[in-house]
């Protein structure tokens, strides 16, 4: 057993896998977060886009280092996750394998920025990045012959539901990736020796097998020297239930683990998570999500206009204001002091007006009102002093707690302070969430029975199914978000 485990650790890749899992997770959230790549309209639209574009383009610049729109790269990667359909199909329709790596999300923007220019020249009618909206003309998509077998849109309906199984933080940490690999290496080593034997890997493994397969010349070279052969990829076979395919499977390739390794096959935090959650918990908009947590933007005063009776002529430059940031009434640090002859005065109105004051950053966490303090210098030379004409708060909170994204975000208020009133233009941009805060009241614990029905719990939790005669109560608490 101790000689397996030593076997294994010395197969050779012709990759860093640890590196390319890491990259394949990042594609993969992006892809997770791109809704219209869930459309099936736009999915086959990007399958032929995919054959009738990318494949040529790909196979004229084997030499460049190209990155495919995402909606491509997407039928890309799921053609690949069936080595042996790849192979046969990018023979079938180009006449060879075409190559692929993974990229981070920094090389993959920048391989995009060249690739588009590329793609502009010889395709100038047919747009590099396309969106659920985007209009086209459907008739050659729809007189177009497909060479390529392997069920691409099935297979990205599976591999869809892949990314939540490995989208927890330790899919990303290093020490987690290098134990991955080694458990990798010892699932090859043992279908070497158990040819016939169909082995369900765990998801740790699984992640990088994929994106082993991700880089197609690699891989068959990898498996040619290991196993003497393509070790093909079957993501059909998804039936969990008891005495299926899969479940067998699952059961013998943990018998044949602990036979070779002497080690439990199973790893906590690489087993099956169950279905995503999409569809059973309540989604958080936007708006929701800026209402619970703190919130940074930019506040850009476009104009303030100060308006008091006596003022005239005469006395016009003896008016200012002073805009503070402050915390209810506490202030919290100073934007801006306009004083004397700044600004235009309107004799008619008995107003005076300053214009494009700036741009201020402004975090919720920290203050919640803009402070205005009119003031007016009395006297002469060096015996002036100042008077407060008045004091007055305007809460900017209250405009971030009713954000709406599509909205223009200006703001204009008059504010009122006696005989004085200021009026206030402003335009806030750059909202985005900061830090959360979560309190939660502690609740007690009740008896419960189990649901039976998986959709009355938050979210779809597995639960095994218990014999007939087992006690299905248990003890629960219920918190509260304060």
């Amino acid at each position: 057993m101790a000689a397996n485990v030593k076997a294994a650790k010395k197969l050779k890749f012709s990759i860093s896998l640890e590196e390319q899992s890491l990259y394949h997770v990042h594609f993969l959230k992006a892809v997770d977060s791109r809704v219209d790549l869930k459309n099936p309209s736009l999915l086959r639209r990007a399958l032929f886009r995919y054959e009738r574009f990318w494949l040529p383009f790909a196979a004229e610049h084997v030499n460049e280092k190209l990155t495919a729109p995402l909606d491509i790269e997407w039928m890309w990667h799921c053609h690949m996750l069936c080595p042996t359909a790849y192979v046969k199909d990018c023979k079938s329709v180009v006449g060879k394998v075409i190559d692929h790596t993974l990229k981070s999300a920094h090389t993959f923007n920048a391989g995009q920025d060249h690739t588009r220019k590329l793609w502009a020249h010889i395709y100038p009618e047919e747009p590099f990045d396309i969106g659920i909206n985007d209009r086209f003309d459907s008739r050659e998509m729809e007189n177009f012959i497909s060479k390529i077998s392997y069920r691409v849109l099935a297979a990205a309906g599976r591999q869809g539901l892949f990314y939540y199984q490995v989208s927890l933080p330790h899919f990303e940490d290093d020490t987690f990736l290098k134990h991955s690999l080694i458990r990798y290496k010892q699932f090859l080593f043992m279908k070497a020796r158990l040819p016939n034997e169909f082995l369900v890997p765990c998801y740790d493994i699984d992640l990088m097998w994929h994106s082993h397969q991700l880089n197609p010349l690699a891989y068959g070279k990898d498996m040619d020297h290991i196993i003497g052969h393509l070790f093909n990829h079957d993501d059909t076979v998804n039936d969990r239930s008891e005495g299926s395919k899969l479940a067998v499977a699952d059961n013998r390739t943990r018998e044949h683990w602990k036979s070779f390794y002497n080690e439990n096959f199973v790893l906590f935090g690489a087993m099956y998570r169950g279905m995503p959650p999409q569809g059973f918990l309540y989604p958080i908009t936007e708006a929701e999500m800026m209402s619970f947590t703190a919130t940074k933007c930019n506040v850009t005063v476009d104009s303030l206009s100060l308006h008091h009776p006596l003022m005239s002529a005469s006395t016009w430059k003896n008016y200012g204001i002073e805009c503070v940031t402050a915390a209810g009434d506490k202030n919290t640090g100073r934007w801006f002091r306009k004083q004397g002859s700044a600004g235009t005065f309107d004799e008619q109105q008995l107003k005076k007006t300053w214009t494009k004051l700036g741009t201020f950053h402004f975090l919720s966490k920290k203050e919640n009102n803009l402070l205005f303090d009119a003031q007016e210098k009395v006297g002469f030379a060096f015996c002036k002093s100042k008077t407060n004409l008045g004091k007055e708060a305007l809460n900017i909170l209250s405009f971030l707690e009713n954000y709406n994204p599509g909205a223009a975000n200006d703001v204009s208020k008059t504010i009122h302070m006696g005989q004085t009133t200021v009026d206030v233009k402003l335009h806030i941009s750059h909202i985005h969430a900061d830090v959360a805060l979560l309190y939660l009241d502690q609740g007690k614990y009740e008896n419960c029975i189990i649901p039976e029905n998986i959709k009355q719990l938050l979210g779809p939790v597995a639960l095994e199914r218990l014999h007939t005669g087992v006690d299905n109560r248990c003890q629960v608490a219920s918190h509260r978000y304060v």
